[in-house]
């Protein structure tokens, strides 16, 4: 009995050291992978972040290149701006019917939009990287989704919908486009914000227009 009592203990022992071997091998394991994976994350922002102050130094060193994109995005976006209202007008005149969603649809998605932006908070690309944007850029996170962009689109949805000629929605949509590749371009946005801000838009005017008309 005392040496039956003796071999369980030894194989209870070797067990207990196997399995503490064993843990420090997962242990190990673990670390490597993790070292692994905060080496390639490391190496994927340093690209990303050259590749970014190589544009930002392309554009910072061709100051007419970089003020006719500029220029070019603010008259995109006052044009957009300018006609909204005139739409609103032409429907007040002549589509009553239709001016209410005209105003509600883009009214609640740019407030939900805001919202989402807020609680996302996602650093802009020149406070991720460190680095200065082509364009004097003064703002802190709010990157994702794009709200320049979302208004575009959301507007040209809302001509495709209710405007009396759907070829000026076609336009404001190339145009929304536009506004979308310059804001990457000059590095105050991720291709993904302006993704995500077309999307939106286009899913925010579809939804609520099948809804409301």
């Amino acid at each position: 009995m005392a040496i039956q009592a003796m071999s369980t203990t030894q194989t209870v022992q070797v067990q207990q050291i196997n399995n503490k071997e064993n843990s420090r091998q997962n242990d190990s394991v673990g670390n490597l992978m993790e070292d692994i994976f905060m080496q390639t994350k490391e190496s994927r922002y340093m690209r990303q972040k050259e590749a970014y102050q190589k544009r930002m130094t392309f554009f910072s060193s061709r100051p007419g290149l970089t003020k006719a994109l500029r220029v070019t995005n603010q008259i995109l976006t006052y044009t957009m701006f300018f006609l909204y209202p005139l739409l609103l007008i032409w429907l007040l005149l002549f589509e009553k019917e239709s001016l209410f969603a005209a105003v509600v649809v883009p009214l609640d998605a740019f407030i939900i939009l805001s919202v989402v932006r807020y609680l996302v908070n996602r650093k802009r690309p020149y406070e991720y990287f460190q680095t200065p944007s082509a364009v004097s850029k003064a703002t802190s996170g709010k990157s994702f989704p794009s709200r320049h962009v979302f208004s575009a689109f959301v507007i040209a949805t809302t001509f495709l919908a209710v405007g009396p000629q759907p070829v000026a929605g076609y336009v404001l949509l190339f145009a929304g486009t536009i506004i979308g590749a310059i804001r990457v371009l000059l590095g105050v946005h991720y291709v993904s914000d302006v993704i995500a801000g077309a999307f939106f838009g286009i899913l925010a005017g579809v939804a609520g227009y099948l809804l409301l008309i």
